[in-house]
């Protein structure tokens, strides 16, 4: 895809892909440490659920608005660098997320 068909669309759909995603995790990860099936694998955000779930919100959705802001604000000066970004970094989340559960569950 041309760096000029890249810069036609308003939001990468990447980025939407990226968002739904951490809505996901958001979602289950709640849901399965509120009913005691999980517990949060990240220290610092376990830290934040412990406080209440509105502050786990809070946290995990400013860090994923300001990743998305910053790819689409690269996207202007280097669209096939920022697509690329969001690109890895959501093929990252789902691999700590994977590798983060397998961890949990003892399976590695």
């Amino acid at each position: 895809m041309s760096a000029r068909s890249l810069m036609n669309r308003a939001v990468l759909w990447e980025s939407y892909v990226l968002c739904a995603l951490c809505l996901a995790d958001t979602f289950f990860t709640i849901l399965l440490v509120k009913t005691g099936l999980a517990r949060e694998a990240n220290p610092v955000m376990a830290f934040y659920l412990n406080q209440s779930v509105a502050a786990f919100i809070a946290i995990k959705m400013t860090i994923v608005v300001a990743a998305v802001v910053a790819v689409e604000y690269l996207r202007i000066k280097n669209p096939t660098f920022a697509t690329l970004a969001v690109r890895l970094g959501t093929l990252a989340y789902l691999a700590l997320y994977v590798i983060g559960d397998l961890r949990i569950n003892q399976l590695i």
